[in-house]
């Protein structure tokens, strides 16, 4: 994997967790605007419906829960459609290094490993002299 397509497959993890967040948060605000609709009370022996605006808000809390809803499923379009190029990038740059285009490179300051086979380090003996 080239350098350029590694610092973008980071871009777009951080992209894809800042995204998956707001999509998480504004799922749940709209969840939480769409409500029951108020009901009536006894008060002694006389039922009182609930006022008009009691109607009236609960229906602007309904609209604005279907708008956030509305939002968080484009987020969840944007979400998908950015892990899918990430995917693609990972995918492409799996299939070169299998080719064996790209050498294996170094990541975070320790140096690439070695190619041909691994060997087992000694076994650890608390008990033998130094």
């Amino acid at each position: 994997m080239t350098d350029e397509e590694f610092s973008e497959l980071l871009g777009l993890g951080q992209e894809n967790a800042t995204a998956q967040r707001r999509y998480d948060e504004q799922s749940a605000k709209a969840k939480a605007m769409r409500g029951v609709a108020p009901q009536g009370r006894m008060v002694g022996d006389y039922y009182v419906a609930p006022h008009p605006m009691q109607l009236i808000g609960e229906l602007a809390k309904e609209f604005s829960g279907n708008r956030m809803r509305q939002q968080s499923e484009n987020f969840g379009a944007n979400l998908d459609a950015s892990m899918g190029k990430q995917n693609a990038l990972v995918l492409r740059a799996l299939q070169r290094n299998r080719a064996g285009a790209v050498p294996p490179r170094s990541v975070g300051g320790m140096p690439a490993p070695a190619e041909g086979p691994m060997m087992k380090p000694a076994p650890f003996n608390p008990y033998a002299g130094d």
